[in-house]
């Protein structure tokens, strides 16, 4: 598991980012949904609050079994993984990097990427989703799961007031049929997590953020308390169906693809309970 942690100054109260969950992009699949990239990749353009985070599946290329076959199939033939390379290189300089620049912008701006299902085993032992974050020089979040911790300080309070956020991140395995599945999927993961404000995934093409509540007790204060925790997953850039072909997806009778997206708002304010204090409140929306 990855643990990655990120550092910021807040000089003022009110709005501090918008984490926009990206879908499984599958770039290079037949069935990509240019239109619904295009109208997100505006609106995160536009956006100078915004940050954006990968759920894995960022190619479409190379599924758990096609990779185990091109491993026997080319055990004693390192030399055809090394071609492959060269060819992939070319494509991913060209073809997917400028899309992933485009919204990106800086590196800052990325939270990571992780690698999903999908995606090149390269020569070198790297993944595809390893050589991206490498070009694009921001966080690999791995292959299983994440936790990204957010450290907030207002530098404008004289005592440098603190505040945290901490989001667990999964690709995800299953989910696909009923939306209620995925729910879920991801209420289980939320109930073997203390102390985790937002649960992210992808895999299952489904969109949907919302919070659910837990009481706790306080270790310092004689009373009960409640908190939200949020349920984060998202669809996908491809649909189920090609026209004229038949797809993986159609043969497995994948269902459509949502396309509203899925955005997290964190925004700070006075905390109520401690006057020389801040806390960050979390919203969500799908666009």
């Amino acid at each position: 598991m990855r643990i990655k942690d990120y550092f910021y100054h807040v000089t003022k109260l009110g709005p501090i980012s918008n984490v926009y969950v990206i879908p499984d992009c599958h770039f290079g699949s037949p069935a990509f949904l240019e239109d619904e990239f295009e109208r997100l990749a505006e609106i995160i353009e536009k956006d100078p609050l915004a940050k954006v985070l990968f759920q894995g599946d960022v190619l479409d290329s190379n599924r758990p079994s096609t990779r185990e076959i091109k491993k026997m199939a080319y055990h004693d033939r390192p030399e055809e993984y090394e071609q492959e390379d060269r060819r992939n290189e070319v494509w991913i300089e060209q073809e997917i990097l400028p899309r992933l620049r485009r919204i990106i912008k800086s590196p800052d701006r990325c939270l990571g990427m992780m690698d999903g299902d999908h995606y090149l085993m390269m020569a070198n032992g790297l993944t595809s989703t390893q050589y991206i974050c490498s070009k694009l020089k921001v966080p690999y979040l791995g292959d299983g799961q994440a936790i990204l911790k957010f450290h907030y300080v207002y530098s404008k309070n004289s005592n440098g007031a603190r505040a945290n956020i901490i989001i667990h991140a999964q690709h995800g395995i299953g989910g696909g049929g009923r939306s209620g599945t995925g729910v879920n999927k991801l209420e289980d993961t939320a109930n073997a997590w203390d102390g985790v404000d937002i649960f992210v995934r992808g895999h299952s093409h489904k969109g949907f953020i919302f919070p659910i509540s837990k009481y706790y007790v306080p270790h310092l204060r004689d009373e009960i308390m409640q908190r939200d925790i949020w349920l984060v997953n998202t669809p996908s850039f491809r649909t189920g169906f090609v026209k004229g072909t038949t797809d993986y997806a159609e043969k497995r009778n994948y269902a459509a693809t949502a396309h509203k997206f899925p955005v997290i708002h964190l925004s700070c304010d006075k905390s109520r309970t401690n006057k020389l204090s801040f806390r960050i409140n979390i919203t969500g929306e799908l666009i």
